[in-house]
């Protein structure tokens, strides 16, 4: 089955979801693919078409003109803060990294 609706791809995010859809025997109608998030999303406001994109990026750009919806089932997807070992870890790097961990762990799940 083709699925008409024009898909923005993002190769990392979405092979999860690629491997899904051709073993349910849908071949999605992909019109772009990009490398960046942030780029899906201003082709999608444009009205490119629909791009899988991290909600937490999504939701904290109160882009207007935007229809956000979760996935289901859900793919829930790990994601890593990768630094140098050697680095010195600055004072504002530490409160970011805190920052970062209690944003995430208000995010309601989907």
């Amino acid at each position: 089955m083709n699925i008409s609706e024009p898909f923005i791809r993002r190769p990392v995010a979405t092979s999860l979801l690629m491997m899904a859809l051709s073993a349910a025997g849908i071949v999605p109608n992909i019109v772009a693919q990009v490398s960046l998030s942030l780029t899906g999303i201003m082709l999608a406001r444009h009205g490119a078409g629909v791009a899988l994109v991290e909600p937490l990026l999504v939701t904290s750009m109160g882009l207007p003109g935007i229809v956000i919806r979760p996935l289901k089932p859900r793919i829930d997807i790990k994601t890593l803060l990768i630094r140098h070992k050697t680095a010195p870890q600055s004072k504002i790097m530490n409160e970011f990294i805190g920052h970062l961990g209690k944003v995430i762990a208000a995010e309601p799940s989907q």
